[in-house]
This record gives C-alpha cells, structure tokens and sequence, in this order.
C-alpha cells in the first residue's frame, strides 16, 4: 500500500502531544515528511526503486539520469524504447569490474574492441552512484532496462488552508511499510527545533536513534532474504 501522508502527520501529532499544531505547525511537518523519504533513500537505496528505460550512449562508461541518485542493476537489453509494452531482448550479466580489465585490458578501446548495440555484462563500482559500464562498449543504439533508486514527490504544498490536515489526504509513492520511520524521522525533527528546552534534545536523538535503527533492520533482513544469495550450509543442514 502507497505512504498516507495524512495519518502519519495525525500520528506525528500524537507522538509530539501537539494534535492541533499548535507548537509545530503542519506546512514544518510537510518539509521534515519530504525530508524523511531523501533520508531513507540515501540510507536504503532500495526503498522506492523503480525500473527506467535506458538508451545508451557510445562507450563502456555510461550515466542514468540526474533525477535518480542511485543505479542499482541493469536487467535485460531492449528491442525498443517503449514503455509499454517493454520488448525484451538478451539478459545482461553484472560482473566485476576486475574479471573484466582481467579478461581484455583493452575493452574501454573502441579502436581495438568492437562496439555493439547488444550489452553481455555490466559492471558497477560503489563510489560513482549514477555510473555503470556495459561490454562490449556500445555503439550508441543500444536500449536497456535499468532498475534505479528514486526519492517520492513528496507532499506537495497545500492548494489552500495549509493549517488544515484534510489539505495533506495524498498517497505517496511507496510502501507504507517506511510510516513508522518517517514517524520518527519527523519527531526527531520536531525535538531538535526545541533542543534548547530541557529532555528535547534527548527526545530527539531518540526518535533519530529509532529511525536508524528501523532503517538498518530492514537492510539486514533485506539481504537475509533476498533469493540470489544461496543459503550457507549450516542453514541448509538446520533446514
């Protein structure tokens, strides 16, 4: 189910005993609601993952668009750049980067290695977030589908009454499985606006701690159950 912006600022409201805003003002808990969806992602990139449509430019090296802050995997080459529906063409292997210098030292070399519009494998390297590599280097035709990171729109600024909590009744793009940390991100937010008043600096590291914490379980249990990573033996012995 999409995030209800409505009841997490109803909960927001709970949580800070301030159900008629009086003290934090709902067009502040808008900002730090937006604020939470960036965070999340930029601590769990896979949060609000989508799948784009990529046509290629010439080369190995190759860039998605600015609005997404993550590549995460390219999955297939395309025979088209339409959306819908999406005409599948050759898996593509994500390897090391290594295995490929290894292979063919001069793969990037377009003069010594053939292009192509059909990409084999693809290679990521962790410190550059929106660049990935495909072999063979392109020819500048090819069309891939790419799963990237996306941070939500967001709650948009009310058309009118912004003091009124009915003006915040959107869904927001996502699962709403991240309300709880979006709850304590805005709480955290909240306290640390009176850090000056004794015990709301402390609540607010709290509320921060809670929503890390969430935040970090999830990518924990993520890995534990993601169905490409096989079972060590002593699970499979105890299974």
């Amino acid at each position: 189910m999409p995030i209800a912006a409505k009841g997490v600022l109803e909960r927001v409201r709970i949580v800070l005993q301030d159900e008629e805003s009086v003290r934090w003002t709902l067009p502040e808990l808008r900002l730090w609601f937006n604020d939470a969806l960036r965070e999340i992602v930029a601590l769990k990139p896979t949060a609000f993952s989508t799948s784009i449509v990529l046509a290629l430019a010439v080369g190995t090296r190759q860039a998605i668009p600015a609005t997404y802050p993550h590549f995460l995997k390219i999955t297939r080459n395309l025979k088209t750049t339409g959306e819908s529906p999406r005409l599948g063409a050759q898996a593509v292997r994500t390897v090391d980067m290594e295995m490929l210098d290894a292979s063919n030292i001069y793969w990037h070399d377009t003069s010594l290695t053939q292009a192509a519009k059909i990409v084999r494998n693809a290679a990521f390297d962790a410190k550059e977030k929106n660049i990935f590599w495909v072999y063979p280097p392109n020819d500048g035709t090819g069309i891939v589908e790419v799963v990237v990171s996306q941070v939500p729109s967001g709650i948009p600024i009310p058309a009118s009454n912004e003091d009124d909590i009915n003006s915040y009744d959107v869904n927001i793009s996502g699962s709403d499985i991240y309300t709880n940390a979006i709850v304590d991100y805005v709480a955290y937010r909240a306290f640390s606006k009176d850090a000056e008043y004794a015990g709301s600096g402390q609540k607010a590291a709290a509320y921060f701690q809670q929503f890390a914490g969430s935040i970090g379980v999830m990518l924990t249990n993520d890995g534990m159950k993601n169905p490409n990573v096989k079972p060590s033996t002593e699970q499979e012995n105890a299974a």
